[in-house]
């Protein structure tokens, strides 16, 4: 474990997330953690018991310490770790970056802070203590920084679901129409972007998404503002653009890569999207 300590003390100082992220003050392992003074802390400092018994004292109320513990010491609270018998604790200190955190995310550890429960037990096989071990698995061997990062980010996230329980997710029943809408237009335009060498129907994209290709027409012209044939022609021409200014190949060829059936119809749409023939485009993109 002390290798892997040392490592997340080198690798994981700062944990970027979408919603939250954190300063990491400290990352510590003891096998047989002595007693400490009562003192207090700016920051969050979650710990977890290994092994051994002990108390945990805060704000003169003592809790008892033993294997499978999680226990919170939150900003500001006097606290001391007392009577330890061969107590191996794991710890991390962290406190929330405000600059680059949501609202919301500012909000979860704000809810740990005035939790009241701040000590959990037989938490072994809880999802909290199963990432921190594998955690530690992973810091002990050969790891890349963002993988250490990440699961680091999520531990931290987990433990303020251990401690405040999770937070009620807006459901797909709950999803509005229009976020599902947008949702099913991006998974097209993947899709789309991803198989224009191939034939492109409305009736495979729809099929592929599990809808109605009437379904699937309105999304295009709610979403997008333009027809699903004009955003496949669209894209089309993109890719064939982008093939004339970074290789050699034949017009021809291009041409039919991007499935227009024939050089003078891919010239003619191609024409009216850009204003140029292929060929004086690929001339201009040359100079």
């Amino acid at each position: 474990m002390a290798a892997a300590i040392d490592k997340l003390q080198k690798r994981c100082i700062y944990l970027q997330g979408k919603n939250v992220s954190f300063h990491i003050h400290s990352w510590g392992a003891h096998p047989n953690h002595p007693d400490n003074p009562l003192h207090k802390h700016s920051f969050f400092e979650i710990c977890y018991v290994f092994d051994g018994t002990g108390l945990y004292v805060e704000d003169g109320q003592s809790y008892p310490l033993q294997k499978g513990v999680f226990f919170c010491s939150r900003p500001e609270k006097l606290h001391r770790i007392h009577k330890g018998k061969n107590l191996s604790l794991f710890w991390i200190g962290f406190e929330v970056d405000l600059s680059s955190s949501t609202e919301k995310g500012v909000s979860l550890f704000k809810k740990l802070s005035e939790t009241n429960n701040i000590l959990i037990q037989d938490a072994e096989d809880s999802p909290a203590s199963l990432l921190l071990i594998t955690l530690m698995k992973h810091g002990s061997t050969s790891c890349s920084t963002d993988v250490l990062n990440a699961l680091s980010h999520s531990l931290l996230l987990s433990l303020q679901t251990l401690f405040c329980g999770a937070e009620e997710e807006e459901n797909e029943s709950d999803m509005s129409h229009e976020t599902k809408g947008r949702m099913l237009v991006n998974q097209a335009q993947l899709f789309i972007r991803d198989n224009l060498n191939r034939p492109l129907s409305i009736k495979d994209v729809a099929q592929y998404l599990h809808i109605s290709t009437r379904h699937l027409s309105r999304l295009f012209t709610h979403h997008l503002g333009v027809s699903y044939t004009a955003f496949i022609r669209q894209e089309r021409v993109d890719a064939a653009a982008e093939m004339l200014r970074m290789t050699n190949l034949d017009i021809k060829i291009i041409s039919e890569q991007y499935c227009f059936s024939s050089v003078h119809y891919f010239t003619r749409v191609f024409q009216e999207e850009t204003g140029l023939t292929p060929g004086k485009y690929r001339k201009q993109a040359s100079l």
